[in-house]
């Protein structure tokens, strides 16, 4: 990774205008403590004015320390060595290999940061050795009439006893402390490098989790305008499909009997009400009261009977327990059953018969809505499957569900049936094992298994009298 894309907070133009106002300050710190009137050297000797150009070529690699680390530090590099050499043995600007190591380690690429190490301790030991050599044996073009060293001759090959001990113990104590001092620096390095990729970890941490939020309100704003959606067009279908029917039986009678048309529009402003009071609920803006649920599934079919033009019978077997189904579900069911017969009263055609199954079974709620209608010949006058169903099966599969809608009969002419399970709140997600007592057993695969096909048989030749005088609603 480079150096720009690990800047923690600052632009790499500021970190450059930084690194500059420091590197001047370091080098007129150097300048006013560091210099001297002559200087010795490996080579040569010289006076403050060389010391100073020394000092000024050391610090400029400084600027680019952060920006441009592994250059600048080539560069230190290569100066240091030149320095060595020709210039003094030591000055005040060579202690910033320190911070030349410290920025290589830290902010340099990882992948060069053993070659870049290894060159610093080189260069460390390549330091020892030159400033003890040059106290001990003094430049090779000496200073004049006065010998510098301890021992001048040791460019002739003459060392003497002293000369060596001396060397010795000055090539221990200076390759410690350079070391020691190196080691520092990687270390302090190593430590910033880690924090600086904890930084950016915790950063690139908070910003998914900052964008999962967001994706999460989405997501939550999406699902509820989809339910509103559902919801909507529930009430406002079912609502709009009895006002029509009312008005097109209203029509007719108002030229003859004006009672059943003041008796159509009363249902009509009834019918309107209950819508308004429907929509107040489902947006929840002027504190309605709760929405429908499956407690209210009688008055929803006494509701559909009161049009007329379709004949609705009920039946129920198990057990009823609508405590046993959450909130949801229940909402769920109730709204599966208005959708199912707003369906049926604008899609099945006159005087179709509509009988609605209700099966409590040990593991759910099963509700069988299903007509004689057209069926699938209901596309000829351009009906086409719309939203509906659509928002029937979103709610059903939200309530661990399944849920059937086809037409029935082989050639699809058989009218149409809602098949729809939803199991108890207590009760595992699966489909229903078994139909309640005095039923037969359904298949496991659901949604509309060979049971409700033999009850239907079963009750084939009583279907009529069912639908009228069989625990009908």
């Amino acid at each position: 990774m480079g150096r720009t894309e690990r800047l923690v907070a600052w632009p790499q133009g500021h970190v450059l205008v930084v690194d500059a106002v420091t590197a001047a300050l370091a080098l007129l710190v150097e300048l006013a403590t560091g210099g001297s009137d002559e200087f010795y050297g490996l080579l040569f000797h010289g006076g403050w004015v060389m010391s100073a150009a020394w000092s000024v070529a050391l610090t400029v690699p400084l600027v680019l320390r952060r920006t441009r680390p592994q250059t600048a530090a080539l560069l230190f590099a290569g100066v240091a060595l030149a320095q060595l050499v020709v210039g003094p043995e030591l000055l005040l600007a060579d202690t910033l290999a320190l911070v030349m190591v410290y920025s290589v380690v830290a902010y340099g690429d990882p992948r060069h940061t053993r070659s870049f190490i290894a060159l610093a301790f080189a260069m460390g030991a390549l330091a020892a050795l030159v400033i003890v050599w040059a106290d001990v044996a003094g430049p090779l073009v000496g200073g004049g009439d006065e010998e510098i060293g301890l021992c001048p001759s040791a460019w002739h090959g003459t060392f003497t006893s002293s000369c060596i001990s001396t060397a010795r113990s000055d090539l221990v104590s200076a390759g410690v402390i350079i070391g020691a001092c190196l080691l520092s620096a990687v270390t302090v390095g190593y430590w910033q490098r880690a924090r600086t990729s904890t930084l950016r970890l915790l950063r690139e941490r908070n910003r998914a989790l900052m964008d999962g939020a967001r994706e999460r309100t989405r997501n939550a704003a999406l699902a509820e305008r989809a339910r509103i959606a559902r919801d909507m067009h529930d009430v406002v279908a079912h609502t709009l499909s009895i006002v029509i029917a009312q008005a097109d039986g209203g029509r007719y009678a108002g030229a003859h009997d004006p009672g059943v048309a003041r008796r159509t529009m009363l249902t009509i402003r009834r019918e309107a009400e209950k819508a308004v009071h429907d929509m107040t609920t489902l947006l929840g803006v002027f504190g309605g009261s709760g929405d429908a649920d499956w407690t209210q599934a009688g008055d929803l079919i006494e509701q559909a009977r009161s049009v007329g033009g379709t004949t609705i019978g009920r039946t129920v077997a198990g057990t009823p327990a609508p405590g046993r189904l959450d909130a949801q579900t229940s909402r769920t069911m109730y709204r599966v059953l208005q959708e199912a017969l707003t369906n049926a009263r604008r899609y099945a055609g006159a005087s179709a018969t509509v009988t609605v199954r209700e099966i409590w079974c040990d593991e759910g709620l099963r509700v069988m809505v299903d007509d004689d209608g057209r069926g699938s010949a209901s596309a000829g006058d351009g009906h086409r499957p719309g939203y509906g169903l659509v928002g029937m099966r979103e709610r059903v599969v939200a309530a661990h569900g399944t849920l059937s809608a086809e037409p029935r009969g082989q050639d699809g002419t058989g009218g149409f049936e809602v098949d729809v399970f939803v199991p108890y709140a207590d009760a595992e997600p699966v489909a229903p094992t078994a139909e309640p007592s005095g039923t037969a057993t359904a298949k496991a695969a659901f949604p509309v298994g060979d049971a409700t096909r033999r009850m239907r048989k079963s009750d084939g030749n009583d279907k009529n009298r069912n639908d009228k005088n069989g625990r009908n609603d």
